[in-house]
């Protein structure tokens, strides 16, 4: 994917063919009430999707700074009429990461909604699968395990932490960092994340011939030395990490103070840009890479410097500076409304045609905020690509990219997610 310099002629017809492309599919009449049925959420006039997020908990962070990505989106999109004529509108709840409560506010929500744009964390999610299934509510997850892929109802807005972490060991290897026969700690979260990013380090160490050492660590633990005093004593040649970011800061603070300047590798969710106003800035600097399907915020990208402009106008309220949570919440919501346009065509806005036009969406294409998405399998990932970036206090975003175009492991090509390797 090659990608064009912000500004001049080239930047000005990529956005003015998004903006055509957008308002064509967005002027028709509304079909869905007249021709095929409707579901819940939705009226002459409007699209209700429900929003299920952390915006007081353990991932506040990141939920805040989605959500502002998603109603950007779609202040866009419905000034540019909507969906089918139909704008749509957000019914956002907090579970502050709160399993028990996710499932509570699922219960409220779900009778006066077509679908969910966005469910936030695996834990969540495992509790409500089989219900979401039950109900047809095509739901996308904001948690990138890729045993979420088995259900036929969601949609996962990007490449798994399986694939992330294969693709991240393989472009450490490719640079040298890693060869055959060297010891690669992995430190990972207890839980689906951890355990599905585990999955994939397990399998990118036989592929390239690693020794792997996996530590778990639980998530309310945030003084990781003794973890990384132990990888230090079994002389590992790299770190990998599927934790929270401030666990990423501790390894990273930990290693550098006692001179050991291990290369530190995290999955997408084990970095924000707010570390780097913390003391670990230093480190995480000279030693961390990212692996993550999402671009940078403000990277040389037409539709993110856009988007970088746009949040700069609008200043969403709390949300200080930007980060590539402002563009997975924008790309979330592309993704998901491309889905419903589609299924607005057929003239049928029901949960049960919205889930068709989910599994006939082949090529969702959000102009490399991320790799084009496939749909059309249940079980197979929607992408295997990463993105490769560092810590970089300079850039907008507080990261660099190290890849100009996506990456994608051979490993990642030949690997099968778990609803692949059960036949799905």
């Amino acid at each position: 994917m090659r990608h064009l310099r912000a500004g001049g002629p080239a930047k000005a017809a990529v956005l003015t063919a998004l903006a055509v492309a957008a308002a064509a599919a967005c002027s028709t009449s509304p079909p869905g009430g007249d021709q095929g049925g409707t579901g819940p959420g939705v009226t002459a006039k409007t699209i209700k999707l429900g929003y299920l997020t952390d915006l007081s908990g353990a991932i506040s962070g990141q939920g805040r700074v989605d959500l502002a990505g998603s109603r950007m989106y779609l202040d866009r999109l419905n000034s540019s009429g909507g969906v089918c004529g139909r704008k749509i509108e957000l019914t956002v709840e907090d579970h502050g990461y709160d399993v028990q409560k996710a499932i509570s506010l699922y219960r409220k929500t779900t009778p006066n909604v077509l679908g969910y744009l966005s469910l936030l964390g695996s834990p969540q999610f495992e509790a409500l699968k089989s219900k979401i299934q039950s109900d047809h509510a095509v739901t996308g997850v904001l948690g990138w395990d890729s045993n979420s892929l088995t259900s036929p109802d969601v949609l996962v807005y990007g490449t798994p932490y399986d694939l992330e972490t294969i693709s991240g060991i393989g472009y450490l290897v490719d640079q040298k960092i890693l060869r055959k026969g060297d010891t690669l700690g992995h430190i990972y979260w207890q839980g689906s994340y951890g355990e599905n990013a585990l999955r994939g380090a397990k399998f990118a160490a036989s592929k390239f011939g690693l020794k792997l050492v996996p530590v778990q660590v639980d998530p309310a633990e945030s003084d990781l030395t003794r973890q990384v005093r132990g990888l230090q004593s079994q002389k590992v040649k790299a770190i990998m990490l599927s934790t929270l970011p401030t666990q990423a800061a501790s390894v990273a603070s930990v290693t550098s103070s006692s001179g050991w300047r291990v290369p530190i590798l995290g999955n997408s969710a084990a970095f924000l840009p707010q570390l780097l106003k913390t003391p670990a800035a230093d480190a995480l600097q000279k030693q961390f890479y990212l692996a993550s399907s999402r671009l940078p915020f403000g990277a040389d990208n037409p539709v993110a410097k856009d988007i970088q402009q746009q949040f700069d106008k609008a200043r969403p309220q709390g949300i200080k500076s930007g980060e590539d949570g402002i563009n997975v919440g924008w790309a979330a919501a592309q993704v998901y409304t491309e889905v419903l346009k589609k299924a607005c065509a057929s003239g049928d806005l029901t949960r049960a045609n919205v889930e068709k036009a989910l599994r006939a969406s082949s090529a969702v294409d959000t102009g490399g905020l991320l790799p084009t998405l496939d749909y059309s399998q249940v079980g197979a990932p929607p992408s295997r690509s990463v993105y490769i970036s560092r810590p970089d206090a300079k850039q907008p975003g507080g990261l660099r990219l190290l890849t100009k175009d996506l990456y994608t492991a051979k490993a990642a090509a030949e690997y099968r997610t778990p609803g692949q390797a059960d036949g799905g």
